[in-house]
Formats: C-alpha cells, structure tokens, sequence
C-alpha cells in the first residue's frame, strides 16, 4: 500500500480512537471465544461487535481485506436492527457504531488506495501516446506496428458481414466504409469529414495519415479526461475525509458511506447502463463511455449531501450499503479497467514485433558467425588470457617483488664492478711504478712510500720523464730500451682510471637502485591503474547513468507541480491558500508518480531518502501553495538531476 495512504488511514484510526476511548468499558471479552461468528451464534452481540472491531486492524502497515470486513458487515446486518440497537432506526451503542466506523475506514483506505493507484497505468499511458502524437516518422511506426491487428480486425469484421447479410467478399470488400471502420473501429468521424478537414487544413496529408493522427490523439485525449476525473475523486477523497466526531458519529459515517458512493458512481450503475446495453451499437456504446468520461462531477452536489444530513441512518441500514459499496468496489475497478482497455497502448507484443523481428535476424547471423568462426575465437580468447595472465606476472608481480627485494636490501646485483677488482688493478700500477723507480733511482724507502701515494693520487711523472725520454730515439729504445715498460705501464694506468670511472658509476647506480626499481615498474603500474580507474568511471557512472535515465521523466513531472502551484496560487483565494479538489487530486497522482521514479534513485549518499522527504513536503495538507512552491524551488536548487543538461538545453 502507498505510504501516503497508510498514514491517512493511521490519523483516521487515531482520530476514532480518541473519539472512542471513554467508552472502552463497554467491550466485552471472553477468554473461550475468539471468533466473531461464534460469538454471534451464541447471541452475544456486543461480544462479536468487539472481536470483529479487533479483527479489523487498521495500525498495520497494510489494509484490512474488504473481503473479511465485508463478511462482519454481513454478519452484522443478518440480525435486524432492532436486535442490534435498543435505542430506536438512528440511534446505536458505541460498540455499533466504532464497528461500523472501522469498516467505512477500512473502506474508505482500500477506495482511496485503489484511486490513487489507478492513476499510474492512466499516467504512463499518457506519455506513451504524447511520445507517438504529433511526430510523423512516430505516427507511422504505430501504424506499422498495429497493422497485423488491423488486418485481423478486417478479416473478422468482413466474416462476420458476409454471415450477417449474405454478401460476397468482394462486394464486402468494395465498400470503403466497411474497411475504414473494421482497420479504424475508434474513429470519431466519418470519412467525409476527415476528407473534407483534409481539404481545408491539411491538403497534403493522406486519409490514412489523418485517421492514424486522428486515433492517437482520441485516445491520449480520453485517458487525459479519465486521469483529471480520477484525480478530482482522489482530492474530493481527500478534502472530504471523515472527521469522526462524538456527537455527530452517525452524520460522518454515513457521509463516509455517501461520499464513497459518488466517488464509485460513474463505473457503476451508470457505466453499465450506458455502456453494455444490447440495444445500442458499439459505436453508440463507444461515444456513452466517451460521456462517461467527460463528465465533470458535480462536487458541490456531494459537498451538500454530506453537510446536510438531517435525519442519520441507523447503524443497521449503514451496515448495508457499507456492505454493497464493497460490492462496488471491484465492480467500479473492473469497469475502469475496462476503460482503460479501450485507451491504453498496445500490447507488448504488438509494440515489439517489429525489434523482436530484427533482434532474430540479427542474432541468427551472429550465431552464424560465431559458430563457424569458433576456433579462430577460441583461440583469440585463450591467447587473451596468456597475454593478461603473463602481463600480470612478469610485469607487475615480479617488479614488484623486485622493489621489495632492494628496499630489504636482498637484491645488490645491480652493478658494472666490484671493489676487489678496482683494489688488484690500482696495487698492480703501484707495484710495476716502484719497480721501475727502484730499476732506474734506487730509490729509499720513504722515496717509495711517496711515490706509492702519487701513484694513488695519479701522479705517474716518474713514468712520464723516462717516457719522454724513450720517446726521443724510438725503435732503438724499443728495442734496447724501456719504451716498451713505459708504455705498459701508462696502458695499466688507463685501466686503472678506467675502474676509477666505473666505480663511481657503480656507486651512482647503487645510490638510485630503488629510483630504477620503481621506473622498471612504473609503466605497467601506470597501464594497470589506467585500467582499473577506467573501470570504477564506469562503475561509477552507473550512478549518474541511473539517475539521467529516469531524470527526465522527474523533471516532466516536476514542471507539471510547479505548474499546477502557479496556477493555483491565482485561482486559490487569499483566506484558504489551499488546492481545490481537482488540483489537490492532480497533486496527489503526480506525486504517487514521482515516487514510483524515485524507487529507481540510487541509495547511495541518502538520494533516494532525501527525495522522498521532499516529496512528504509536497504532500503535506498543512503547508500552503506558497510554501509548496518553496519546496519545488529548494527541490530544484538541491538536486542536480532536476537541471537540464546542456545537450538538452539546446535540444
């Protein structure tokens, strides 16, 4: 059940139970009976008069079945009134009349209810046909869509004419009426005024561009009066809600029951008689439900009705028609329903023939496709999979550990020499130069302390003065010479500062080994996190696609509010600042509408919570059509899904 519907029914609840509070010490109780038709059976009627009261729960969150208050009603009427009631026809004891007061609550809450949720199918047919009307390339794919149930329509119609007047079928099929009534059974005029508006207005358009125009906006025309007419019942409903009163019980119940009555009146008794009677034909049968729908009803009729009940009824006579009005109630459903048939769009299978039809073909071909191609897919998947699985370890599993290995300091193989080596070369410089010294200067050994430190320092002069030297008379010294140490000696000197240079490079690499690390790893890092923050956009834009899915449909519904507050605020008359019954009924049907939209609004960050709360505001009798109007300006300053986006903007 709506939540707006069941907190109603709750105030109506708490309202007769503060009525009916001081006279609690006439319930009966028994601890043998708990069923309110033993109880009647045992001639006690105050003791089924307080168990079918208990029966009738009206707190809880869904509304009692009519079917069982319809049985209590029964019970409760198969005994006379005077049986009943000692204290005359219009008079009760309290226990009769809280009895009965719950059961044309419950009524009223199931009526109120149904009301309310009639409105739904009503309203999304109605976008459906304003989203066909008025667009030609939409108006000719309805007419495609709907031309097997046409052709169906005129098969059927034409065998039924040949069984009635014993034609032929090609003189059935010769008269161009009979074809245009059998494809167009809900047109409005004839075809000689379609021709001749044709003339005057749209010379361009053809006969059967006029009909399907003309069929689709009968319809969108008609469930528009049958959704204004529901909406003046949900707000007469609403403004005219029972105000249960002690001193005046009798009076408020029965105008419950006379309201309820109104309200289900025009898909009644009336429905039935103008629309089923064998008498007339279904297109006169057709134009009295059209009747039946535009017809205003008559409010001030009711409001003087129930305001002006002078001699109440009594309990017993109230019981009854409580007990018929239930009766009515799947009555006045079915009929609408029936309405409703007649307007509605088509069916699922008529709107969708035409995609299911592509859908096959398309996804024969594909299958066909798949299917002989399976081996060269199946290894592309499997290769896909290698390639993601080795991506995964050889270029993220691995550096990783490698990082982990160097910050432990497990891993020290990055390097191009080792200190053993440097240390060997630089002592083989060292001794070879102090040979020669020795060879040539006899040298002491503080001479050959020093000279070993300017060889570490790289001061080979000794070296070098001899070379020049050898330099002078080449091959001879070559020969009979040291040109030929000299020059090795230089050579290891060249190795020497050669591991020198790679030392410090070594010690540069090792300085940065972890910045290394981190650049071997960086690129597949970057690809991965590329990856996954692709994914959470659209994982995230789920959010925000759900929202723009159903943000337009709220944002139609939300200037039809706003809309109706404007108008209101100069129709409605400075000392009530309150809706009338239609516009209040409107407000109510849009508001159920967008609380059906706001199902599909996401939990996340309480959207969906604070939209509702919003709504509640909008609901609310209390505030004013000023404070209304507050509220859907807050609504739309509050939630970004309520603006326009650009591209629609400029649409």
């Amino acid at each position: 059940m709506n939540t707006f519907v069941n907190e109603h029914v709750n105030q109506l609840n708490n309202s007769l139970f503060t009525v009916f509070q001081q006279q609690q010490e006439e319930c009966v109780q028994s601890d043998n009976v708990f069923d309110p038709e033993t109880a009647l059976k045992q001639d006690d009627p105050n003791l089924f008069l307080t168990l079918a009261s208990q029966g009738i729960d009206l707190s809880q969150p869904t509304l009692p079945n009519v079917q069982t208050v319809k049985k209590y009603l029964d019970l409760y009427t198969s005994f006379e009134a005077k049986t009943l009631s000692s204290n005359g026809p219009a008079a009760g004891s309290s226990l009769e009349w809280a009895f009965i007061a719950k059961c044309s609550i419950a009524v009223y809450g199931v009526l109120l209810d149904r009301v309310l949720n009639s409105t739904l199918p009503l309203s999304e047919s109605v976008t459906y046909w304003n989203s066909v009307y008025g667009s030609s390339l939409n108006e000719t794919y309805y007419a495609i869509q709907t031309t097997p149930v046409r052709v169906i329509s005129l098969a059927i119609h034409t065998i039924n004419t040949m069984r009635t007047t014993q034609l032929g079928l090609g003189s059935v099929l010769q008269s161009s009426d009979h074809i245009i009534s059998s494809l167009f059974p809900n047109r409005t005029r004839t075809k000689a005024a379609i021709r001749h508006s044709l003339e005057l207005f749209s010379p361009h358009r053809s006969l059967l561009a006029q009909l399907i125009h003309e069929e689709i906006g009968h319809k969108k025309k008609m469930l528009e009066a049958l959704r204004t007419q529901q909406a003046t019942r949900l707000g007469l409903l609403m403004k005219m809600a029972p105000q249960f009163t002690l001193d005046r019980i009798s009076q408020d119940i029965e105008g419950c029951v006379k309201l309820m009555e109104f309200v289900m009146k025009p898909f009644t008794s009336n429905f039935n008689n103008n629309s089923n009677s064998t008498t007339l034909s279904a297109q006169e049968q057709q134009q009295n439900v059209d009747n039946t729908i535009t017809t205003s009803l008559n409010i001030q009729e009711v409001t003087d009705s129930i305001t002006n009940i002078l001699e109440p009824s009594s309990p017993y006579q109230i019981a009854s028609r409580l007990s018929n009005t239930i009766g009515d109630l799947s009555v006045c459903h079915e009929n609408l329903n029936t309405v409703h048939e007649l307007y509605q769009p088509p069916s699922a299978f008529v709107r969708y023939w035409i995609p299911a039809l592509g859908l096959y073909i398309a996804g024969n071909t594909a299958t066909t496709f798949v299917f002989n191609r399976k081996d060269a897919l199946l290894t592309w998947f499997h290769e896909l999979g290698k390639t993601a699985c080795d991506f995964a370890i050889n270029w993220i599993w691995e550096p990783i550990l490698k990082v982990w290995e160097t910050i432990r300091l497990k891993d020290q193989r990055l390097g191009v020499l080792s200190k053993e080596g440097l240390k060997s070369d630089l002592e083989s410089l060292e001794r070879m130069v102090v040979q020669f010294a020795n060879d040539h200067y006899h040298l002491s050994e503080i001479d050959a302390q020093q000279l070993i430190a300017n060889v570490r320092d790289g001061d080979l002069s000794v070296v070098l003065k001899a070379y020049e030297n050898e330099i002078k008379h080449p091959l001879k010294n070559a020969i009979t010479g040291d040109l030929i140490q000299t020059l090795l000696i230089q050579v290891q000197k060249t190795k020497v500062d050669v591991d020198l240079a790679m030392a410090a490079l070594d010690k540069l690499l090792k300085s940065n080994e972890l910045n290394f690390a981190f650049l071997a790893v960086a690129p597949s890092m970057l690809l991965t996190y590329a990856s996954f923050s692709w994914l959470k956009n659209i994982y995230s834009r789920r959010t925000g696609h759900q929202i723009g899915k159903i943000a337009q449909p709220i944002r139609e519904v939300m200037r039809r509010v706003e809309r109706l507050f404007n108008l209101a605020s100069v129709d409605v008359k400075p000392e009530e600042e309150q809706l009338d019954c239609k516009s209040h009924g409107i407000l109510l049907c849009e508001i159920h509408l967008l609380r059906i939209y706001a199902l599909q609004l996401p939990r996340r960050r309480s959207i969906r919570d604070y939209f509702m709360e919003d709504l509640r505001d909008l609901e609310n009798p209390k505030l004013t059509v000023a404070q209304k109007l507050n509220v859907v300006t807050r609504m739309n300053r509050s939630w970004n899904f309520l603006q326009p986006s650009r591209k629609e903007t400029l649409s």
